[in-house]
């Protein structure tokens, strides 16, 4: 039973750690999005044909500084979680 147990808490671990690194992936694109105007190595004529990109560049100021802020909120929380993982990763490693 300890082993089923074990399994079942590293399958777990396993599957936060990815989700935590997919939203970690989503935060950057986003970032990169709402601070630099475009996805990252994009070049202009891909920027202006991305669907996001239009619908960011329609959004009034005020909708584009709550989509801001809730990013440094969720994202910042995401990040925080996956460097804590990676830590703790680190020191049981050693």
């Amino acid at each position: 039973m300890r082993v089923v147990n074990s399994i079942e808490r590293e399958m777990l671990q396993s599957e936060w750690e990815n989700w935590l690194i997919n939203e970690k992936s989503l935060c950057d694109g986003l970032d990169s999005l709402l601070e630099k105007g475009g996805p990252k190595g994009a070049d202009k004529a891909a920027r202006d044909e991305s669907s996001t990109q239009k619908v960011l560049g329609s959004l009034d100021r005020s909708k584009k500084k709550a989509l801001e802020d809730w990013r440094r909120g969720h994202c910042g929380s995401c990040r925080k979680d996956l460097a804590a993982v990676m830590k703790e990763r680190m020191v049981n490693h050693l």
